[in-house]
């Protein structure tokens, strides 16, 4: 669950019932990429991280261009639970880091379908899975009209299931080629 966006920090809240099973994970046996759990709230159940925004991103600016690509992607790692597959039910993009403002642009919908190609006409589309943890997608970048601020908050809730759990309407990711429509099965692509 996505709790807070700014220009310099990223703050998420993960719930501890991770797969819906009533079986928490253990603090220790999650994190956000190198961060560990910097606070737990016991009453609702939840673990809160806090990281920069920008740590470990392969591109050396935030600058992008309209034709240029926004290489996207989620990952989740498996530490003391069972093995986990990474969906994303929803994406929109806004001005301010608040979902429900205007304008805003919902380019992932339908629990994990990608519809900005089909919007658009655009190449966005999710990227082969190798991994069942990590998702990653390539999106078109965009601006909205008649506005002349360039920055973009982009909020994505993401679920995980165990890979066990069948991929099936509410689990999953597909994507739109025109005016048809793509899905993808949630199990990894073999290299």
């Amino acid at each position: 669950m996505f709790k807070a966006c700014g220009e310099s920090k990223i703050v998420v809240e993960v719930k501890r019932d991770l797969f819906g099973t009533s079986q928490l994970i253990k603090p220790s046996g999650i994190s956000l990429g190198d961060c560990a759990v910097p606070l737990q709230n016991d009453w609702a159940q939840t673990l809160i991280f806090e990281t920069p925004r920008y740590r470990g991103v392969a591109r050396s600016c935030n600058v992008f261009y309209l034709g240029d690509f926004l290489n996207i992607e989620a990952p989740v790692t498996q530490a003391n639970h069972q093995p986990p597959r990474l969906f994303v039910d929803s994406c929109v993009a806004t001005l301010v880091p608040d979902t429900t403002s205007t304008p805003s642009y919902s380019f992932i919908d339908n629990k994990g379908c990608l519809t900005d190609a089909k919007l658009t006409g655009s190449n966005s589309q999710f990227m082969p899975r190798f991994q069942d943890s990590k998702l990653q997608m390539k999106l078109d970048a965009f601006r909205f009209q008649r506005e002349a601020r360039n920055l973009i908050y982009i909020t994505c809730h993401l679920k995980v299931t165990a890979v066990s759990q069948s991929v099936d309407s509410l689990n999953k990711d597909c994507y739109s080629e025109g005016s048809r429509s793509v899905r993808r099965q949630g199990a990894a692509v073999s290299s």
